[in-house]
């Protein structure tokens, strides 16, 4: 940190000299600009050590230790998080930990069946128990939930039942307020007749809730092309500044009109945010378009960009993780996008019929943000929705006029006047929404899935995207050179991965609960040993992964395997004189056998227990592998076990 300090009190003044060289000798800006680079990059650096909170002498972590024993742990919950299939899931913040004022943040797993009452935003509750770390992705290509939350400065996690954790009181804060006011609200939509999928998207739409919406229903937004008008972000956020902007356009008759009116609309959008539950999206829209609020009104729109940039570099001094976020880099994609690639689409035609034109504008900003959008979603999703532009033609046109509406029904609804036709009339309205998306989701042609991209794909493609932009925008001969090579980067790029990928020769003991997956890999073809045709959707999950990350082209099943001599897989029907010798032994299914005596008989190296099989019984074998010095693989604690044959 100290290193860092004395960099940047070396860099400002460096960079107050270049400045005025520059003033004086334009040819000499590009070194300005390296400056200038090199000061942010150094302060942001400055700001992330600053910031984490494993650096904080409080931070809980400083008193506590690794064995994970059990400690007394005052916390508060802090947002209400998306629930899992057996709990309910919450973010908490520690306050004292054992009889020590401690920081920090933890997740919390509250077994449903188990929980009498609804934990909110605000509540205060006592529990003793473990401090256990978020688990790391078991399988190969599965989603990183424990990298994920450390960026959100979350490292350890509870479990508990309703009995082991108890309610001491509530304080309030902005979220606990917000989580009231959304419960308030909630309550009152149910009350005036709204239901089901209709209730849960018109949460999502205007309060930034998506606890209550089912899975087929935000898959199908998801291939449609149009998970972001579940979430209160900067499109529903730059609608209500419009909407705000003509309802308060005759303040600007009056004397000071123009303060009055960036006044109550800054109010009103920070109004809005904390309705919405003061989520980072939601934060982050509001203080993008606060800013260009303030540009709009003082007519220096001209310069959005900068504005833009002021208001990315403003929330991340306030919180430097925020780089890290999915949401925050997409956000502020497709804004730039839309700035810098729609004007340039726009060009292309001039429809002289309005009705034409507003269309075709509407198409041109889609267009210029999926383009944006279109690496960072790769990297992410691994899909894209081929017709996307078809939802988006067909629902953000009535966006503002659902929002509108949206206000005005929950104005209603808390005060219990609404009357019934309206609350028909914006059913049908959201209906037509998700049929909208249902149909475009329904045509899974159009929905191109499991697409390999990696951070080197990503970093090429916006280099391409970029050198194209400038060419378009300005055509010159380095320009068109500059295109030539990010075309040759990208191709060189694809090829090369194409190549590596096709190396691959090997066996993957998969972990899953109660469930054994075995494949074999062999360049750029899977085989699935025995599929359990039962819970064929897990496998299809867990392989799908595997296959994206690999880039595996066909896939089949097998009923008997061949791996060079070097595995033999045992399950519950196999007979001891039926195993063939291998230095690797696979156990699956629980089988009833005498683990010493076939270790004796066969001397494998390593034996592996995968997730199908009773923890009693491993627990037996790992005793019985270290009796014998037999290496033994548990894919509950290690993960997927991956076998290369040259390896053994």
């Amino acid at each position: 940190m100290f290193g860092l300090l004395l960099a940047i009190a070396i860099c400002f003044p460096v960079l107050i000299i270049f400045n005025k060289i520059a003033s004086r000798y334009p040819r000499r800006t590009i070194l300005f600009s390296t400056v200038v680079f090199a000061t942010f990059f150094l302060t942001g650096a400055l700001n992330i050590s600053l910031k984490n909170i494993v650096n904080n002498p409080f931070h809980y972590s400083k008193a506590t230790d690794e064995t994970h024993s059990p400690v007394n742990l005052q916390i508060r919950i802090e947002r209400t998080l998306r629930p899992s299939a057996r709990y309910l899931r919450y973010e908490a913040r520690i306050r004292q930990l054992d009889s020590l004022k401690v920081k920090g943040k933890l997740l919390v797993n509250l077994l449903k069946d188990s929980v009498p009452y609804v934990p909110v935003s605000g509540d205060l509750y006592s529990v003793r128990t473990r401090l256990l770390p978020v688990s790391l992705p078991l399988n190969p290509g599965q989603f990183d939930y424990a990298g994920y939350l450390k960026k959100q400065q979350i490292f350890h996690q509870l479990y508990a039942k309703a009995n082991e954790i108890t309610k001491t009181g509530h304080s309030y804060s902005l979220h606990s307020v917000a989580e009231g006011i959304r419960r308030k609200i909630q309550e009152s939509l149910q009350d005036v007749g709204f239901t089901g999928n209709t209730k849960a998207v018109i949460s999502a739409l205007l309060l930034g809730e998506r606890t209550h919406i089912s899975r087929d229903l935000y898959e199908n937004y998801a291939a449609a092309g149009a998970i972001h008008i579940l979430a209160v972000s900067g499109l529903h956020v730059g609608i209500v500044l419009l909407i705000l902007n003509y309802i308060l356009a005759p303040l600007l008759r009056l004397k000071n009109g123009q303060m009055y009116r960036l006044l109550i609309t800054l109010i009103l959008l920070w109004l809005f945010a904390l309705i919405a539950g003061l989520s980072p999206s939601v934060v982050r829209a509001v203080t993008m378009f606060s800013f260009l609020a303030y540009a709009m009104n003082r007519k220096k729109l001209t310069n959005t960009a900068n504005i833009l940039v002021i208001s990315m570099l403003f929330l991340l001094l306030i919180n430097p993780f925020f780089l890290f976020d999915v949401g925050f880099q997409l956000s502020y994609a497709a804004v730039f996008s839309i700035l810098s690639i729609q004007p340039l689409i726009s060009k292309i035609w001039k429809p002289r019929i309005r009705f034409v034109n507003y269309f075709w504008q509407l198409f041109s900003v889609t267009l210029a943000a999926q383009l944006g959008l279109l690496p960072l979603s790769l990297y992410y999703f691994h899909q894209f929705p081929g017709l996307f532009f078809v939802s988006n033609l067909l629902i953000v046109p009535i966006l503002g006029i659902v929002l509108s509406m949206g206000i005005l029904v929950i104005i209603l609804s808390i005060g219990n006047v609404i009357p019934n036709w309206m609350v028909q009339a914006y059913s049908a309205l959201i209906q037509y929404i998700n049929y909208i998306v249902e149909w475009i989701a329904g045509k899974e042609s159009f929905l191109f899935r499991n697409i390999p991209f990696t951070w080197i794909d990503l970093v090429v493609s916006y280099f391409l995207l970029i050198a194209l932009w400038a060419f378009f925008k300005k055509p010159s001969k380095l320009r068109a050179a500059t295109v030539s090579i990010a075309i040759i980067s990208f191709v060189t790029v694809f090829i090369y991965q194409e190549h590596a990928h096709s190396q691959y020769n090997q066996m993957v003991v998969f972990h899953q609960n109660r469930q054994s997956v075995i494949v074999f890999h062999h360049k750029k073809h899977l085989s699935l040993f025995q599929p359990d045709t039962a819970n064929a959707y897990v496998t299809n999950r867990l392989t799908k992964g595997y296959q994206t990350l690999y880039r595996i082209k066909t896939t089949d099943t097998i009923l008997t395997h061949s791996f060079e001599g070097k595995i033999a897989i045992i399950d519950s029907s196999a007979l001891l004189t039926e195993i063939q010798k291998a230095p690797v032994i696979v156990l699956r299914h629980s089988p009833r056998l005498n683990l010493q005596r076939l270790i004796r008989h066969y001397r494998p190296k390593l034996i592996v227990a995968d997730g199908s099989n009773y923890p009693s019984f491993k627990k037996r074998w790992q005793a019985t592998c270290r009796e014998e010095d037999v290496l033994f693989h548990d894919t509950y604690e290690k993960g997927a076990f991956i076998m290369e044959p040259e390896n053994y």
